[in-house]
């Protein structure tokens, strides 16, 4: 039987508290606890979804959640794929997603980390997500993001439906 160093051993438990939290940042939005999904940052976190603004900070996290969540249950991330190099109280990690709504595709993509060992276990820096499908969604600035905080629409979650529909040509979701 193999025999493993304390580093290996700790490499271990990094990189699976590291999925955890991956984990814990789906079903904290997923269920609607925004309070739950700032939570899986640092105080000074960031978030940044391709064109939109970047959100950070623990209150600017909550009232982005808060204004931008969905309103509805039945919506699920996967989470898949996930790279982890950790260094020490610092990690790099990518990962791969899909949203799910009801029983539809709705959204996927990538994850990139940048993830820090704190007192509270390990929490994102920097979560910088980019958007692969839907295919009309650009992977370089995100079309989506870009138009939510155009001057004059407003952002929030009944304006991602409208883009949705608008982009889509789908009746119903505005």
């Amino acid at each position: 039987m193999p025999s493993y160093t304390e580093d290996e051993v700790r490499q271990l438990i990094d990189r699976d508290e590291i999925r955890q939290l991956m984990y814990r940042y789906g079903h904290t939005w997923d269920n609607l606890d925004f309070e739950g999904w700032a939570d899986v940052f640092t105080e000074d976190g960031t978030y940044w979804e391709g064109g939109g603004p970047v959100i950070k900070g623990r209150e600017a996290l909550i009232a982005y959640a808060q204004d931008t969540g969905p309103r509805f249950n039945g919506r699920f991330h996967i989470v898949t794929n996930q790279y982890v190099a950790v260094d020490g109280d610092t990690a790099k990690a990518h990962s791969y997603f899909l949203i799910v709504e009801g029983l539809t595709p709705v959204l996927s993509g990538t994850y990139d980390d940048d993830v820090v060992r704190t007192p509270k276990g390990w929490r994102f820096a920097q979560r910088v997500v980019t958007c692969l499908f839907p295919a009309g969604f650009p992977i370089a600035g995100n079309d989506m993001a870009s138009w939510l905080f155009t001057p004059g629409v407003g952002g929030g979650w009944q304006h991602r439906s409208k883009w949705r529909a608008n982009q889509y040509n789908l009746p119903g979701l505005v």
